[in-house]
């Protein structure tokens, strides 16, 4: 399958040239690293023999011991340092991949190129993400650290040792053999993991929505038997993994015994031979890694798969001044019989007409619909009656547009495991350092800002409390300059200082736009047009 040809539409932390000069080092320090190990092995053997047959023969006081064994301690030297360079320049690139990808992916659930039972697996994608920005270390280098030593030892073979050439063209297609076996295998194993991992989540959230019911007697027979069906795939998956390693040695001590037992006449007595049978030792060691990395190639495959079907559903992407998703000039926004598909709400719907300039504060009970009505005027949820922008349905405007203008601010927003400068940009890709560290100024964010934008926030953005997240969610909105915005619970948590605060700037930013504000708080400092209650 092709590259995700969405992965490159975004500015990302590094350059391109700065990714692919990881990514080419590491490959290169990977191939070293491998090659180094295989040379070291057979060197020693040869060492180890030519020192036996030097100390029988007259010779012996005029065999060099000195320069094998530097030669044998700077490959042991060149291995370290280039396992250790590998691990550097693997995981920066790595690192800048995961970003890259992440940043795309949330790209297409904000902007429509996701539906919305999708968009909430945030935990899956994760996992996908990870496991496509892998593909390079994990599977990709040895791989072709294989191939590049393969190729080398075919021309010390054509030099020095013919015989190497032999074990060679037996080693070669057996190998791949196997290799191709075992992806085959744990390809399908993993497609099985992944359903059965599908199917148990979803009878977990099914038997914790149903709590009400357990004194009834509830069975939970459907979670356990979907959780052993779980198990069994993982155990298979596992098996398998190990099968793959056991066949590789099996293969390694019969090409040992085959070359111990037919060695070429020519070669009797000469330290060569230890070569060829070193050789066979040093497969495990030469061709476990690509051996391994056919799991994780397998997964990445199929993550990259389940990628490209969520971000099938549109190939837009979400710039400013782009067809579909451009900033459009909203001077009213008006509900006719508006009613969402979910919670408690009035049966007649909401009416309402909003121009630019208003703020609409609305109230109402836990579980009035408060945050429904945020979801479906965002087109997030669905909805009957109509929705009117500028007098015009806005069935008339892709859903794209709809998000981009419409912006829906949660009330826990989503903190990308990234730096801060990432997590601002999904906002507007192309703002500038400056309008990044004005918006988090305006939301009071001087303290985060004091780490520099380049700082990581940790999975789910744990460094951050969730005061801070809130205003992190509206800088956000700053910097996408969006017409209408759909507030939710904005300042819930916060203390009264920053709420003040907050009250000044979106009393500044009303004037320019329309806002719809969730709270249960009574903003003064606000001074609202419209006042709604939703408890019926």
């Amino acid at each position: 399958m092709a590259t995700l040809s969405w992965a490159s539409r975004l500015p990302w932390m590094h350059s391109e040239v700065t990714m692919r000069t990881e990514r080419y080092a590491a490959m290169a320090l990977s191939t070293t690293h491998l090659m180094a190990g295989v040379v070291l092995l057979l060197l020693s053997g040869w060492f180890i023999a030519a020192s036996a047959v030097a100390g029988l023969a007259p010779l012996a006081a005029t065999f060099n011991y000195v320069i094998p064994a530097a030669m044998i301690r700077f490959l042991a030297l060149l291995r370290i340092l280039a396992g250790y360079g590998e691990k550097y320049f693997g995981h920066a690139a790595l690192l800048d991949k995961v970003s890259q990808l992440r940043l795309s992916v949330f790209d297409g659930v904000m902007n429509g190129r996701a539906d919305e039972s999708r968009a909430e697996e945030l935990e899956r994608l994760g996992q996908h993400t990870d496991a496509l920005a892998s593909r390079d270390i994990a599977a990709l280098f040895p791989l072709i650290s294989a191939a590049v030593l393969a190729l080398l030892l075919s021309v010390f073979g054509l030099l020095v040792f013919p015989p190497l050439l032999l074990l060679l063209a037996i080693t070669v297609p057996a190998a791949l053999l196997i290799v191709l076996w075992q992806w085959r295998c744990l390809h399908r194993q993993r497609s099985q993991l992944a359903k059965g991992q599908t199917a148990y989540t979803a009878a977990i959230e099914h038997y914790l929505t149903s709590a009400s019911l357990w004194h009834h007697g509830m069975s939970n027979r459907p979670l356990e038997a979907s959780q052993t069906d779980w198990q069994s795939a993982r155990h298979r998956l596992r098996e398998t993994e190990n099968w793959g390693d056991w066949r590789m040695t099996a293969f390694a001590m019969s090409l040992l015994l085959f070359a111990a037992a037919a060695p070429p006449q020519e070669w009797l007595g000469s330290p060569y031979l230890m070569l060829g049978l070193f050789f066979c030792l040093s497969l495990p060691d030469w061709l476990g890694p690509a051996i391994r990395a056919m799991s994780p190639l397998a997964e990445a495959q199929l993550a990259e798969a389940e990628l490209h079907k969520l971000m099938a559903v549109s190939d837009r992407v979400a710039v400013d001044g782009e067809e579909g998703v451009a900033r459009l000039p909203i001077d009213t926004l008006s509900l006719s019989s508006l009613r969402p598909q979910r919670g408690q709400f009035h049966e007649s719907g909401l009416d309402l007409t909003l121009r630019r300039g208003e703020l609409a504060l609305v109230q109402g009970s836990s579980g009035s619909g408060k945050s429904s009505l945020l979801l479906a005027i965002a087109g997030l949820l669905p909805m009957s009656g109509k929705l009117l922008i500028n007098g015009g349905d806005v069935s008339t405007i892709s859903p794209a547009q709809r998000r981009r203008n419409l912006l829906y601010i949660e009330q826990f927003p989503v903190v990308l495991a990234d730096t801060l400068r990432q997590n601002l940009l999904v906002a507007a890709p192309g703002a500038s350092d400056d309008a990044l560290r004005d918006a988090l100024v305006a939301t009071g964010l001087e303290a985060v800002l004091n780490d520099g934008l380049d700082q990581w926030l940790g999975e789910t953005g744990r460094l951050l409390s969730g005061g801070e997240k809130k205003r992190l969610g509206i800088a956000r909105a700053l910097l996408s300059d969006a017409p209408v915005w759909l507030m939710d619970e904005p300042f819930e948590g916060l203390d009264q200082a920053v709420i003040e605060r907050l009250s000044v700037l979106l009393s500044r930013e009303r004037e320019s736009r329309i806002l719809i504000v969730v709270s249960h708080r009574e903003l003064e400092g606000l001074q609202p047009d419209v006042c709604l209650s939703l408890d019926v």
